[in-house]
């Protein structure tokens, strides 16, 4: 399987997985134990979001930057000031949840969700992004990863 098959694959499971969080987050609320939730939150963000983002930097990035147009080339540094944006926020999440684990304060569950949130909606709207203009764009140009 070719690499830009591979990923659309991915952004397709990512996808299913981020519009399943992002209905349940909803439930949050209700929920006894949102530690459960956070916990399970972070685990998804490390696999799926944060392994994403760097097989998309290491392996389909720099064949664009090294010979796309530069009109990819152009879509390919938005798409990394995304990344970067979206991974500055995993950090806050984190640190959150660390905190709220050492016991400082159970305050920052609410806010750990929060803003557990806003990254679910960072990482939707950048998948659509890639999905409806950057891999189409791409595959109509029968672009190569070698």
């Amino acid at each position: 399987m070719d690499k830009l098959t591979k990923l659309a694959l991915e952004h397709g499971q990512v996808f299913e997985t981020l519009a399943f969080f992002k209905e349940t987050m909803f439930l949050v609320n209700a929920q006894k134990k949102p530690q459960k939730c956070i916990a399970d939150l972070n685990k998804f963000f490390d696999e799926y979001v944060i392994k994403h983002f760097k097989f998309e930097e290491e392996e389909i990035f720099p064949a664009v930057i090294s010979s796309g147009t530069q009109e990819e080339k152009g879509i390919v540094r938005s798409l990394q000031r995304e990344h970067i944006d979206i991974l500055e926020k995993l950090d806050q999440f984190k640190d959150l949840i660390l905190k709220f684990y050492l016991g400082q304060d159970e305050s920052r569950i609410q806010e750990a969700l929060n803003l557990s949130k806003e990254i679910i909606e960072m990482v939707l709207k950048h998948a659509r992004r890639e999905d409806g203009s950057f891999f189409p764009l791409l595959k109509n140009r029968g672009f190569e990863f070698a």
